[in-house]
């Protein structure tokens, strides 16, 4: 899974907490305001207040167990009994839901229906997620059948048709075996096209689910089904300009930026979100750590990794990760910063520092005791250190005599011809890189079909690059696949980042 998907998750769990603003539920705006905010803590408390004030309302419920979802995608999945719980606000929110709906008013009928059918379909999601099969199938059953009965009365219910949209486009993009299954439990099938169409009118007419709807599909065309950087940056885009102030959107950008190898603006709009961050209270931790990770993260790929090292060092003293899934993401950058850097006993440190239980801390330590160490790491990240900041003559100066001494080196050869590219010195540069795309790591080898792909193409030779490209988006275990596949798309995209 990738790093930023608990962004997406917890962004696709506002996709029905909009609804809250419908006629008859008064002070959820605030609440929905924290939430896009990223104020959790808060919008917990809203929520909270609205389920003990209005107990005919199906909200109050619902939203509490939209909390509880995020907590189970991130710093609590192993929280034992809280998927229960969900489980449970869920079966209360559809309980009053169904009422809502027998009731005499069409406007509350068709918000029943809604919510019936919202509360429904999540707890179909989590019944599947722990293996109650059955129980998810008549879930998903009863939730499509409340939302399809909604939109036959108000086929423009905003809420109803983004529901729908995403019901239908997920539906249809099961595996296999999975489809398989849903046929024997009398699932409702889905319908990809339909379901992209209902989110996309959702975003471009509704007011309340509009960014919700550009999130959602920003997290479709960012997957592996899709697989559309353009377009997934086209809709996150969108919703910036929708929720300007909303660090988690921000952040989210901010990782798909990194994804489609726009390092430096990922790294700024990261930093920018740090920066907002500090000293304002509402904020949980892990927010900000997270747009620390990412800074630190693009530092590492921008090649300087001394600086990397410091960044992710000094998050740590101030700010331990408090889970295990997010320690892990922190202790892999320390240890990938570590060993770039020459200095993997500065990661070692952190083993003990960061009270780690030893079946957490024990693969870092065998990690350590197989690494082999690189005698040439220190020397070559002092000239990275040099090149990155405002003394790039020197810094390539030292890589090509380190070079020199290292004929075999394929990373000094990558990192020579990448120096020398980002200098006009393009013939110089040329056998460099070929020989890092024939023998670099991956990630490296990559980056260097990118960069000749790049080079053939300011020359306007562009049949010739999409083959680099090619090769660099069918590299595996290179990160950076859909910056090769943004190339093979676009004309004229800048120079190569990473």
């Amino acid at each position: 899974m990738r790093s930023s998907a608990w962004l997406f998750m917890l962004l696709a769990t506002q996709t029905l907490l909009a609804g809250a603003a419908l006629a008859g539920v008064p002070d959820v705006q605030p609440g929905l305001d924290a939430l896009r905010a990223g104020r959790f803590e808060e919008a917990e408390r809203q929520f909270s207040r609205l389920s003990h004030e209005l107990p005919e309302a199906p909200e109050g419920p619902f939203f509490q167990a939209f909390e509880m979802w995020w907590k189970l995608l991130d710093r609590f999945h192993d929280r034992p009994g809280l998927r229960i719980l969900m489980e449970a606000k869920l079966d209360e929110a559809a309980r009053r839901a169904s009422l809502l709906a027998e009731s005499g008013s069409s406007s509350d009928q068709e918000r029943g229906l809604t919510f019936l059918g919202v509360a429904r379909l999540l707890d179909a999601q989590s019944k599947a997620v722990r293996g109650a099969h059955m129980g998810a199938s008549s879930s998903a059953r009863q939730g499509h059948k409340a939302l399809t009965e909604a939109l036959k009365r108000n086929p423009r219910s905003s809420d109803a048709l983004f529901a729908m949209g995403a019901y239908n486009y997920f539906a249809d993009n099961l595996p296999t075996l999975v489809k398989g299954i849903r046929f024997l439990l009398m699932i409702p099938g889905g319908n990809r096209n339909r379901g992209l169409a209902q989110l996309e009118e959702a975003a471009a007419s509704s007011r309340l689910f509009g960014t919700e709807a550009l999130m959602l599909l920003s997290f479709i065309y960012s997957a592996r089904e899709e697989d559309d950087a353009a377009r997934a940056l086209g809709y996150i885009e969108q919703a910036r300009r929708r929720e300007p102030e909303s660090p988690l959107i921000a952040l989210i950008h901010s990782d798909l930026l990194f994804e489609a190898g726009q390092l430096r603006e990922s790294s700024e709009g990261a930093a920018r979100v740090e920066q907002s961050l500090r000293g304002q209270e509402g904020y949980t931790e892990d927010l900000r750590r997270y747009a620390s990770f990412r800074v630190a993260t693009c530092t590492l790929r921008r090649h300087d990794p001394l600086t990397a090292l410091a960044l992710v060092e000094e998050t740590l003293a101030a700010s331990p990760p408090e889970s295990s899934g997010e320690r892990k993401r922190w202790m892999s950058l320390l240890f990938g910063a570590a060993r770039e850097a020459g200095q993997p006993q500065r990661a070692a440190m952190w083993l003990d520092r960061l009270s780690m239980p030893p079946s957490e801390a024990d693969p870092w330590r065998r990690r350590l005791r197989e690494d082999r160490s690189d005698p040439i790491a220190p020397d070559r990240a002092e000239a990275l250190h040099q090149a990155a900041g405002d003394r790039a003559a020197d810094g390539l100066a030292r890589l090509q005599a380190l070079q020199a001494a290292n004929p075999g080196d394929p990373r000094l050869r990558y990192d020579v011809g990448r120096l020398l590219q980002e200098a006009g010195r393009f013939e110089e540069a040329h056998p460099h890189l070929q020989a890092a795309a024939r023998q670099a790591p991956p990630e490296l080898a990559g980056w260097a079909f990118i960069r000749l792909g790049w080079e053939l193409e300011r020359s306007g030779r562009r049949e010739e690059a999409l083959d680099q490209y090619a090769r660099a988006a069918a590299m595996r275990r290179f990160t950076f696949q859909s910056a090769a596949r943004l190339r093979l798309g676009q004309r004229g995209a800048g120079p190569p980042e990473g």
